[in-house]
């Protein structure tokens, strides 16, 4: 595994991610089990969401990157690929189970409505190996949500 370098924190900026782990045929507590982490929030197929009315269509595992707000978006996204990279035999055993997916949300926002990103080869290459989804969504400043709600 290659050794990458914390890109720090930026100040004045706002910054969540948490990962996340669809699946038609295992149900979170298989997910747990196969990892061997605990998530942060899971939710059951055809259960209610915990906000709203509507129901998981798919059972969901998510796991929050619990970094500081300031800490980059690069950061957290590296956070999760590190761990995906570290229990490779056990996430291709996820993957192979049908209607099995992952995704890292991101949630991110700047003082200045400016928010340079750069994600390195690498970093992608990682994320590419297991098919990783990754949903980036900017934010004004002032709001900052909780993706472990959702």
């Amino acid at each position: 595994m290659a050794s990458y370098l914390w890109t720090g924190r930026r100040v004045g900026t706002s910054n969540v991610a948490c990962l996340r782990i669809w699946s038609d045929t295992l149900s979170p507590h298989e997910i747990t089990q196969t990892l061997g982490i605990e998530p942060t929030k899971t939710g059951d197929k055809g259960k209610q969401w915990s906000k709203g009315k509507g129901v998981h269509r798919k059972n969901l595992w998510i796991l929050h990157s619990k970094l500081e707000f300031d800490v980059t978006i690069e950061d957290h996204i590296r956070r999760f690929a590190r761990l995906l990279e570290e229990k490779a035999a056990r996430v291709d055993n996820l993957l192979n189970s049908p209607g099995t997916s992952i995704e890292i949300m991101c949630e991110f926002s700047a003082e200045g409505n400016q928010y340079p990103m750069t994600l390195e080869p690498e970093l992608l290459t990682m994320l590419s190996r297991f098919s990783v989804t990754l949903h980036l969504t900017p934010w004004n400043h002032l709001l900052r949500t909780d993706l472990t709600n959702q």
